[in-house]
């Protein structure tokens, strides 16, 4: 994860934690917390991806289980209209 500020950290710092003794992964989660530096913008194109190519074989074979994985784990946890 790129983070561009200290407190941002933090809070990854903490995510992080929770996830990992949650039980959900069987493996440790090992997630890297680096500072965000030389950052540009992606192409308009490239922005909600997910959301707006769902056919693409990635989002479906890759991506929508993923995806799925989490909503079942963090449904409770989630903002309505944020899952179909």
């Amino acid at each position: 994860i790129f983070l561009p500020a200290e407190e941002q950290r933090r809070v990854a710092e903490v995510s992080l934690k929770v996830a990992d003794e949650s039980g959900v992964w069987h493996d440790p989660i090992v997630t890297e917390l680096s500072p965000l530096i030389n950052y540009y913008s992606a192409e308009t194109y490239h922005n909600d991806y997910y959301q707006n190519n769902p056919e693409q074989p990635y989002c479906q074979y890759v991506v929508r289980p993923k995806v799925d994985k989490f909503v079942k784990q963090f449904r409770n946890r989630l903002k309505e209209g944020v899952v179909e």
